[in-house]
């Protein structure tokens, strides 16, 4: 079993290790955590920039290894 992490979390974790590998994150750029079924994801607003289409594709990467370690504290919805 995953370790368990709030959304508020997970959207920190995230934004930590993405200012540690590329800066800080971008201020007019929102990140969402929310549970989707059996697992959880995130949704990053549009790029404003190239240099922001870059990180913002770095950003769900870094989600995506995540998702493999931790999941989202929440109640699930069974199906």
């Amino acid at each position: 079993m995953k370790p368990l992490k709030s959304a508020s979390d997970l959207e920190d974790l995230i934004k930590e290790r993405m200012s540690k590998l590329f800066g800080p994150w971008p201020k007019l750029m929102t990140l969402f955590v929310f549970g989707e079924y059996d697992r959880w994801t995130v949704t990053i607003s549009n790029a404003h920039s190239s240099g922001d289409s870059f990180y913002r594709g770095q950003a769900l990467g870094v989600a995506m290894v995540l998702q493999d370690q931790f999941d989202l504290n929440e109640p699930r919805q069974l199906s």
